[in-house]
Formats: structure tokens, sequence, C-alpha cells
């Protein structure tokens, strides 16, 4: 197991260190069999516009991958321009001292960015009633279709952003506002290498680790104490790097690991959750699913799954998923100049979807690829946005107030993005230093989750 690597961070508060009696190794992607459960289910077909979001356990997470805690409020009077610059309060709502008060360590904003998408994102109009809630599409209040926290123009200022490192052993706790840098506010550390965070639908963080025992780590209060709940383990999970709630169940996709992306075939594995929140394996997904698996992201809409296969295969596999589970392969998607693709997030204004491009070390990507989206979940090739120092982009996801953030694996930084009424891409701020890259393409900081709210600074939460 590789040590952790000293950080120097802008901003660092806190280090959380797990005692190793509270830690449980890995969430990852690879060798496991299987029975398969993919059949039956609805084809394709294309429609209108359809939006998307992230699916949830006992609810529906709406919105991208952005999770709402049920004691979070609204944090302004209404939404912020990006052509203004309004003071947001950044005040730390915890007593505990930040240990580190340095300066910007942003690398200058890129005034080359360039978005080739089409001035027809989609075969039909966009349906409003469908949009993601607790989202907006741009920070200038939102145009036509979408929807926000408050449906008056009030939307979420104040997010947290949880990114997996695998080069350390660890994954970081942000807060990040439209008009600031991330504050980092905790490090845990794992037994291994930290891949996909994911928080489900009651408040609950679910942390990979790119191990072969499939275990993934739970903890409570992830926006406060980030407290240990056990582990999931034993239920055919190996080597996965991201995961992904479809209603009520975890699904969870397999790789062949170390091995690289490979055309192997692996599988999806679903884990459904007891009264008590047990985890059980009850059943698999194999269709069309490879060594080359990585990201997953489920479109509750349209009833839409997609992962992402890496270099040479460059595909996104699209599946139809029934109400009871049953999955059906649709038409995948290889077009649009697909390599590496990696995370992929709905765009909060729906019918578009946005895949992480991220090339590999030797001829690292550069660009976020942009599909529309009928209502089928059908995929179209919409262009791109690059600049603003996309380097090797793993992560993609949008905050509550509709800003694109991209973890950058290549040069381990964060580039974010704006867009106005006609979804054109714009810079917001200059790519963020998270920390020196441990292994560019191969270690290091790359898929993250966010929910909305503020995190508190995290001295100790009963580790040491």
């Amino acid at each position: 197991m590789k040590s952790r690597q000293a950080l120097n961070v802008f901003g660092i508060v806190a280090t959380l260190v797990l005692p190793s009696a509270l830690m449980f190794g890995g969430c990852s992607s690879s060798e496991n069999g299987g029975t398969d459960s993919s059949v039956g289910g609805a084809g394709p077909g294309k429609a209108d516009a359809g939006s998307g979001g992230t699916g949830g356990a006992k609810a529906d997470a709406s919105g991208s991958d952005i999770y709402s805690p049920p004691d979070v409020v609204a944090a302004s009077d209404g939404p912020t321009a990006p052509d203004i610059q309004p003071q947001i309060d950044t005040q730390r709502v915890s007593d505990a001292p930040l240990l580190d008060g340095k300066g910007d360590m942003g690398v200058g904003l890129e005034a080359g960015v360039i978005d080739t998408r089409s001035t027809t994102p989609s075969d039909g109009p966009i349906d409003a009633s469908s949009t993601q809630a607790g989202s907006d599409s741009a920070l200038d209040g939102g145009s036509e279709g979408s929807t926000d926290s408050g449906i008056d123009g009030m939307v979420e200022t104040t997010a947290t952003l949880l990114l997996g490192d695998t080069g350390s052993n660890s994954f970081y706790r942000f807060n990040i506002t439209p008009a600031t840098d991330p504050v980092l506010t905790a490090v845990v550390s794992t037994p291994a290498f930290t891949t996909c965070p994911i928080v489900g639908p009651t408040g609950e963080l679910f942390v990979g680790q790119f191990t072969a025992d499939g275990v993934i780590l739970r903890y409570q209060s992830p926006l406060t104490a980030l407290a240990p709940n056990g582990s999931i383990s034993g239920v055919g999970v190996s080597y996965n790097e991201m995961m992904a709630f479809v209603d009520s169940e975890l699904w969870v996709p397999n790789t062949s690991g170390y091995e690289g992306c490979t055309t192997e075939s692996e599988n999806l594995v679903r884990l459904a959750f007891d009264t008590t929140g047990q985890a059980t394996a009850v059943g698999t997904v194999n269709t069309n699913l490879i060594g080359a698996n990585r990201g997953i992201l489920w479109e509750p809409v349209s009833r839409s799954l997609y992962v992402t296969q890496c270099a040479p295969v460059n595909t996104i596999q699209h599946f139809y998923v029934a109400q009871d589970h049953t999955v059906t392969a649709l038409t995948a998607v290889v077009e649009n100049g697909l390599n590496n693709p990696h995370m992929m997030v709905v765009a909060p204004w729906g019918g578009e979807l946005f895949v992480a491009n991220a090339g590999t070390p030797a001829n690292p990507g550069n660009a976020i690829l942009r599909f529309a989206l009928d209502s089928q979940g059908n995929a179209t090739a919409n262009g791109s946005i690059s600049g603003n120092g996309l380097n090797l982009p793993i992560g993609v996801q949008f905050m509550p107030w509709g800003e694109l953030v991209v973890v950058n694996n290549g040069n381990a930084t964060i580039s974010r993005y704006v867009f106005d009424a006609a979804h054109t891409a714009t810079p917001s701020r200059a790519p963020f230093a998270v920390l020196l890259p441990t292994d560019p393409g191969v270690n290091g900081v790359g898929f993250f989750t966010v929910i909305a709210g503020a995190s508190t600074a995290v001295m100790d939460a009963g580790g040491t």
C-alpha cells in the first residue's frame, strides 16, 4: 500500500486519519462473474429532448450527483450572474482554526475556451417539467426549461466537493462557492486506492477503493464528522472506479483492474439495502460490460444507464432499465471523438450529456464532449468544450448553481465553466491546483461527487 503524500494545499483545514480498525478496503472494478439479470425492457426511439440526473436509493436523487441534505437551506437571496462579483460570505461554520492560509494557487485563466456545441442540441423541445430539481443552468439565474432549489430564483451558493485520490490513499473534502476557489475542510485516509465517492439519498457517504477485495467504505455525516459506518464486502465487487444509485439499489461496475482497458467479459453488481441498511447482492448485469468499464451514470427520467469504456474501446454503453431492474442494451455511443471517456453528467437544463474525455498520459485529453439526448436517452454528438487548463479530465459535475466543475488527473487541477442562456460555456475561474499529481493518468485525483451546502472544518472525528 502506498504511503500518503505530504500535502501542501491552499486552505488546508484538517487531516482526519482514521485508525486501521475502523477502515475497510475497496470499491473498484474488475474480474467477477455472476448471473445476468439483463433481459427485457423497452427499446430506444428518438423523441423530445429529455433531462436527467442521478438516481438514488429509496428515492431518486435528482441532479448531477448532487445530494441536498434535508437540513440544508438555500444560502442566497438570488442567483449570481457571471458578470457580477458580489461579496460572498465564505466564513467557516466551525471555530476550528485554519492550519494553512496560503494564497490562490490558480495558474492563470485561459481566454481561448472553445465551445463547439451545435445550436440545435436536440431533435425536439426540452420539457421543462422534467428538468433536474435543485440545479440551475447558469449563474445568471438559468434559462428556459431550468429549475432550481426554490423555483423562484434561489439557488444554493455553497457546495461540498468530495474528491477521491488513488495516489495518496485518501479522499478530500472542499467547500466551494461561485466566487471562490475550493477550501479544504478535511482529508480522510483510507487503506487503499480511493476512487468513487457517492452520497446516497439518505445522506450516507459510500467510498470506493480500487482493490481486488471489493470493499466499499461507509460514512455518516459527510458534511460534518465523517463518522465511519462500517463497510460492504463479499458481494462480488472488484476494482470498480465508480458507482451509481439506480432507484433503491447501488450499482457497481467491475473492471479488469491493473490490467487496464481490456475487452474480457466483466459485470455490474446490483446491491440492495434492507431496512437496517445491510447491503446484499441481488443480481448482475453482464451484457456489453467488459474490463474497460470506467464511469457510470443513471438518468432516471428516461431510465437510461450509461457506462463509459476506456481506450482502445472508446465507447459509452447505453441501457434501458425497467422498473423491475431488468436491463436492455440500446445503441452504444462511439462518436464525437471519444478517447478514454470517464465520468459523465447530464446538464441541469436537461437534454444534454457531458463526458470527460480523458485521453491517455502520452496524449492527454483536453476536452469535455457534449451529446444531445432525446427523450429515450439516445445520444448524438453535440460539440465539445476545451481550454481553461483541461488536462486528462476524469471527473465532471455541475454545481447546484449551474457551474460545471472538472477535475484534471493530468495536472491535479480543477477547471470551472459557466453557461449563458444559449448554454455556451465560458471559463469562470482560473484552474485551481489541488495538489501535486502523484502519477498522472495512473494514480491521483479524478472521480468526485457534490453535496449542496457547506461542510465544517474537521480537526478530529474520533480518529487519531
